[in-house]
This record gives C-alpha cells, structure tokens and sequence, in this order.
C-alpha cells in the first residue's frame, strides 16, 4: 500500500526552519551582550537551515537582487573576519588609532608578537557569529513562496509579541527582584517581555504592528466571503489590543514616537488594498518619517541601557557621540574591530568625568559601526540603502492586491532604521533576524508567490513508501 510522508516535502521543512529560527532568536535573542548558550543555540539551527537552503533543490530560486544581497552579506563577513588574523607587528603599527597600545607594548617588551587588526578579538568573534542566524533566515525566506512563508511568518510574530507582552505585565506585578526577568543586565522594575531592554522590547511591539496588519486584512477578507467565525474575529482583535498594551506599558518614548509611525503605515496598507498607491501616501509617510526622526534626536526623556539623555552631561547622548566620533577619527579607516565599542572607548573619556554607569553602546549604530569597521560600513550601508529604496518604490507602486505582506516588511524595516539613530536594536539577535526576514520578504522572488501551489506537494517533493 502507498501513501506519502509530506511531513518531510520542502514547504513542510522550510517552514518549521522559519518558525524554529525565528522563535528562538525572538525569544531567546533579546540581549546584545553575548552568551554562550545562546550564540550556540542559534548557530546550530543556522547552520541547519543554510545546509537545507543550500541542499534542497526543490526550493524556488531567489531573486537576483536577494543573490545579490546574501553575497554582500556574506563578503562584508568574509572581511570582517580577517579582523581576526594576526598581523606581523611592523604592520600593525602602522595602522591608526594603535599609539596607547603601542605604548604598552613597547613597555612590556613585546615588539616582536604578532597581533590582530580588531583590538578585541574575542568580542569580534562573537559578535560574527551572531550573523549566522541574520544570514540563515534572509537565505530561506528569500527561496520561499510568500504564501508559504506568510502564515508561519504572520503567526510567529503575532504569537511571540503577546506572550512577551503578557510576560512584561507579569514582570510589573512580581518586582524588580522577579525571576522573570531573563537577562543579566536589564531594566527591572518594567515591562521588558523577553528582552533586556525597554526599548527593544517597545521597538518589537512597535514592528510587530505592521505584521499584525496583515492579519487582520486577511481575518477581514475571511469576514466578507462569510468564513469567520466570532472567536476568530475576537482572538484577532485581542492579538492587535495586547500589542498597543504592550507598547503603552513598556513606556518607551521611543516606542511612542515609532508606534505613531508604524500605526499611520499600517492603516495605510490596511485602506489602500484594492488600489495603487496613492501619492498622498507619499507625502504623508515623508512627513510622519520627518516627525519621528525629529522626535527621536530631540526627546530629553528618551532612555537607552545606562544614562543616555539630550543634556550636554556626561553618559548623554552627545557626550557618547562625540567620544564615538573622536574615536572613529583617530582609527578610520580599518576600525577598532567588530564588538570593541564597550572596552575602545574609555580610552576617550576623562578619568575624572566617570560615573558608576558605564556606556556599552554609542546609542548611534551608525557611528559605533564605523568606529568598529572603519570604511566598510559605509560602503555596505551606502550600498544597501540603494537596494532598498529601489525596492521599496516598486512595492509601494505595484498594485496593492496580495502584496500586503511585503508592504509590511518594508515598513518594519523601517523601523529599526530610524531607532538605530538614537539607540541600538540591532545589536540583540532578536531584532536584527527579525529584520531580516522582512528584508528576504522584500526581496522575495516574484514569480514565487505566481506559481502554483502545487509545487511544494508535488510527490517529488515528499517521501513515498
């Protein structure tokens, strides 16, 4: 007797990869100071899935321009990583911003060692291989049709956003000393969720609104063709009330300024299903963009991991800037190393202007980037703004119909764009594989989501016995 074992067929595989890698970094991920376990977890499933992408040729080819970006990718890696190989010592005291360490060395009498480009090599080795599971997820969602992605990608995120929605509230009423609160460092006595900062955590939820749109646009087709139900209609609605709770009780500024943003967009994608996009959009997305970017180089209240305000004070944002700046000057153009900012830059501070709060990040990732790289950020940056955009009109401009989703994505990857201007969300796990899906969605292959269904269910694509 025949029968097929389809849990083994591409669609079956790619999206449980999708759902693991994603959950796991999600939930797992929301720190940027690295453990072990963690980096360990994520990488045994990254390299699980990249061997699938790699292997399976069942898969749907992804776009040029996604070909185009997973090369970037992995070269800027590849570069990276050379940050790590001993140079002989002649060399490297060549290289700018080396002259106090220079100092030491010649002291103790080791001019004769070979040492490495990144000032910190462990930490850069880390840091590298949180990259895996960025790689990993762009890499798969970019071989997957959008209507095989879509419902895992869509439920994942809405399911995840309001268990660390329910779990910040819990994390309210237990107390700062709650064994809730997951992470070493972390700022107890608020809602956090699964990260160990409010920011991120209102950043996740603020994201998730876009993701959560669509969702509720399909719930909403379901309840026009008559094939809802109430329960259905109401566990969507407390999907989307448990997000916006989950922002206001984060208390974020951040979150705020980014949640007016996010919620004017999703509406947008929300109303304009059925049409082109309206140049009215345009023009209104410009100007919230405007208010947000504006509120969030300008707001005094906002807060990072430490003391991080708008004052002239020592741990504020400027003062952080300025030091990042100084630094970035001194050792242009090949960088201290990826991962270095924490222990580079209180060679530029005053002895005599430390406090007991330390500053981990510039709260500009933009700056700490190119201080730790040098001239390679830029260029990728520059580079993959240019991509960006590009697609970001042909989606926005392409008939709205079926393309809710990758309207979306555009959105949330916005989103991380501007809070890199005044913090760093990208440096958890979380947020950074979180944005590369929505990249791999942006970039996702036309013709995968015009070809047929069957493709996935073929009997060459499962077992037979």
């Amino acid at each position: 007797m025949m029968f097929s074992i389809r849990i083994f067929s591409s669609k079956n595989i790619s999206q449980f990869l999708l759902c693991m890698i994603l959950g796991s970094s999600l939930i797992l991920g929301g720190a940027s100071r690295y453990n072990e376990a963690v980096c360990l977890f994520l990488s045994f499933i990254s390299i699980l899935t990249l061997f699938f992408v790699l292997l399976d040729n069942r898969l749907p080819k992804s776009s040029l321009q996604s070909k185009l970006l997973i090369f970037m990718s992995c070269f800027l890696v590849f570069l990276l990583s050379l940050q790590t190989i001993p140079l002989p010592y002649k060399v490297w005291s060549t290289l700018p911003g080396r002259d106090i360490i220079l100092t030491g060395v010649d002291l103790l009498g080791l001019n004769s060692i070979s040492l490495p480009l990144s000032l910190t090599p462990r930490e850069t080795v880390s840091s590298l291989l949180f990259t895996l599971p960025v790689i990993a997820v762009f890499s798969l969602i970019s071989k997957m049709k959008v209507s095989c992605s879509s419902p895992v990608f869509v439920w994942t995120i809405s399911t995840i956003a309001v268990f660390s929605v329910l779990l910040g509230i819990i994390q309210i009423f237990s107390g700062k000393e709650s064994f809730l609160y997951f992470h070493e460092i972390t700022n107890k006595g608020f809602a956090i969720g699964f990260f160990a900062n409010v920011n991120h955590q209102a950043s996740f939820l603020v994201m998730s609104l876009p993701i959560f749109t669509v969702l509720a646009i399909k719930q909403h087709e379901r309840m026009i063709a008559h094939r809802s139900d109430i329960g259905q209609n109401v566990i969507v609605l407390l999907v989307g009330l448990l997000i916006l709770i989950g922002i206001i009780t984060a208390g974020s500024v951040a979150g705020y300024v980014l949640a007016i943003l996010s919620l004017s967009a999703s509406l947008m994608i929300f109303l304009g299903q059925k049409r082109k996009m309206n140049p009215i959009y345009f023009v209104s997305a410009v100007c919230l963009i405007g208010f947000s970017l504006n509120s969030i180089l300008t707001s005094p209240q906002l807060s990072g991991l430490g003391q991080t305000s708008f004052g002239d004070g020592v741990g504020s944002r400027p003062y952080l800037f300025d030091k990042t700046i100084r630094g970035i000057k001194d050792t242009f153009p090949v960088g201290t190393g990826l991962g270095s900012f924490e222990q580079i830059i209180p060679i530029y501070e005053n002895p005599y202007e430390v406090t007991s709060r330390y500053m981990n990040h510039s709260h500009n990732e933009y700056l700490e980037w190119t201080l730790e790289t040098g001239i390679l950020f830029p260029i990728f940056i520059t580079v993959f703004m240019g991509f960006f955009g590009a697609q970001l009109v042909s989606i926005w401009r392409a008939p709205a119909s079926h393309n809710g989703l990758r309207r979306a994505a555009s959105l949330v990857v916005f989103i991380p764009i501007l809070h890199s201007l005044a913090d760093y969300p990208l440096r958890t796990p979380a947020l950074a594989v979180f944005t590369a899906a929505c990249i791999g969605l942006m970039f996702v292959n036309a013709e995968n989501k015009k070809t047929s269904s069957r493709e996935f269910s073929s009997p060459q694509n499962h077992i037979e016995l």
